[in-house]
């Protein structure tokens, strides 16, 4: 959590998330699942749909390309 905040305050819209050295099995990949769908309730429409990105990627579900839109709508 504190990395995440710490990469929330950077300039330049550059994050570096780290997921490949969080989520070393389903126990936390599931823990930070819960609390992304938790914060997406409380976040506003600007940040929402990069908050349903985020679940469908810890979830498995985005599918993406080389080719796919950077907006994914």
């Amino acid at each position: 959590m504190e990395h995440w905040q710490d990469q929330s305050t950077i300039d330049g819209r550059v994050m570096r998330l780290g997921l490949d050295e969080l989520l070393l099995n389903d126990e936390r990949r599931n823990c930070i699942l819960s609390m992304a769908q938790s914060a997406l309730q409380r976040c506003d429409e600007k940040a929402r749909r990069t908050g349903e990105l985020f679940i469908a990627l810890l979830a498995g579900k985005l599918r993406t390309t080389p080719s796919s839109p950077i907006n994914y709508l």
